[in-house]
């Protein structure tokens, strides 16, 4: 029977672990955080799955294409393919280990592929999902061990990976294993690291995140001559500004595209249509990184503007209304006049729904703000949702060397690995590909000769 450690407990190492065991492999789990800490970011993701919108050899093109345009030409067409393939099964597989999902709605255009959340809610339906899939390891005979920090990989005689080097309850332990599937997350909480790959831009971001991805399990992989890629300047980060004081769920992005941005000087910055990850990225640059997103009542009434707005208030968080804009611009602490003018020109700026001579344009979803009360999701800053870059692998999640050629008996998986994303992924893809590139990896590994 083959022997199988795979590091970190998130959705992509539970996935390879209970793929690996279901092959008949002897799988153990080892996570450095305590049971109660354990999950890694999907313990505080929305909950959502993006899969082509039928299962035809169109949809999953359309699913490929979507996600490309999305990452601007430079994501792996390789694995959103191995992606496209899998993940309708997937879903199905994950059903038969207690996810629940609501109705699957179509990605706004052009993006042409369907998100399916689970119930019952955005960020609620997450920890009962893990809960049944920590359940089914312990049902599975998957050995769980937590508080376990792993610090480097083992190499046999030959060059193939041979176990793994730990720490746990004070003392080094040594795991030996067939292979090893590496799912430790990316590195959004490694200041130096990111201020090394994407500049001083990154100091101030705040986590949307848990805190403690350190880009530990890229590390451990590149001393045995793991490749890296995509992890240089800001395109290798999603980025979005949220509320400050629940940045998790404290995101407007359903609203941004009909809404306008507004920064401290009471100006408009970004082409908002162009969604809340341009908005994010352009909040870097503005004055002490705090932006505002303006509406009116009748943009109120369109439906992901509603979305966003019943979402602050579940969580809590404040919707501001004003009577007009001189009081909403006290409210955003941007001076009056300035606010009205940018509003007044933004308004007589649109056309068909586009407002090209505004400064900047917007190239969709123009509505004129002129109907009261008037509304701001205030304040919002910049924070990490997840990091793109890390380890370079192939379509079986086996990670490739610098000469190109997989290292034998070493797997990566998730957010630290594929160099999937670049510039923005669509929401659900992360998840999506923590389930079926876990599958896979399992899978292999189990199987490897």
């Amino acid at each position: 029977m083959k022997r199988i450690v795979v590091v970190g407990s998130g959705l992509a190492g539970i996935c390879a672990a209970l793929e690996a065991r279901a092959q008949g492999a002897e799988v153990l789990m080892l996570e450095m955080q305590t049971e109660e800490r354990r999950g890694g970011n999907t313990a505080v993701s929305g909950g959502a799955f993006l899969a082509p919108s039928a299962d035809t050899e169109a949809a999953r093109q359309a699913f490929v294409e979507s996600l490309d345009a999305s990452t601007l030409g430079r994501g792996n067409r390789v694995l959103f393919r191995a992606i496209a393939d899998r993940v309708l099964g997937d879903l199905q597989w994950l059903s038969q280990r207690g996810a629940d999902f609501l109705p699957a709605y179509a990605c706004a255009p052009p993006h042409r592929c369907s998100v399916h959340p689970l119930e019952p809610g955005q960020f609620v339906g997450t920890p009962r999902l893990m809960r049944s899939l920590y359940e089914a390891l312990d049902a599975q005979g998957v050995q769980v061990h937590y508080g376990a920090r792993v610090t480097d990989l083992m190499l046999s005689s030959t060059g193939a990976v041979s176990g793994v080097k730990a720490t746990r309850g004070g003392a080094e332990v040594a795991f030996e294993a067939d292979a090893v599937v590496l799912a430790t997350g990316g590195y959004s909480g490694n200041k130096e690291t990111l201020m090394k790959f994407v500049g001083p831009e990154a100091a101030g971001l705040s986590l949307r995140g848990v805190d403690w991805l350190m880009g530990e399990g890229i590390e451990m992989a590149q001393r045995v001559g793991a490749q890296v890629g995509n992890m240089e300047g800001i395109e290798s980060l999603h980025v979005a500004a949220v509320d400050p004081s629940n940045p998790k769920g404290g995101n407007p992005s359903r609203a941004i595209p009909y809404s306008i941005a507004i920064n401290a000087d009471g100006e408009r910055y970004v082409d908002e249509s162009r969604g809340y990850v341009a908005n994010g990225k352009a909040a870097l640059k503005q004055p002490g990184q705090t932006v505002a997103i303006v509406f009116d009542a009748q943009i109120r009434s369109m439906p992901g503007v509603q979305t966003a707005m019943t979402t602050y208030r579940n969580m809590g968080l404040t919707v501001l209304e004003a009577p007009d804009l001189a009081t909403l611009a006290a409210a955003i602490q941007v001076p009056p006049e300035r606010l009205e003018e940018t509003v007044a020109a933004f308004n007589a700026s649109i056309e068909d729904g586009k407002a090209m001579a505004a400064q900047p344009a917007k190239t969709a979803w123009a509505t004129p703000l002129q109907v009261p009360p008037f509304h701001a999701l205030y304040p919002c800053r910049p924070a990490i949702t997840l990091t793109f870059g890390g380890l370079v692998i192939d379509e079986k999640a086996r990670v490739l060397a610098g000469s190109g050629q997989a290292i034998p008996g070493l797997y990566a998986v998730g957010e630290m690995a594929g160099c999937l994303f670049h510039h923005d992924y669509l929401g659900g893809g992360s998840l999506s590909n923590c389930l079926s590139m876990g599958r896979v990896a399992g899978r292999d590994a189990a199987g490897l000769r």
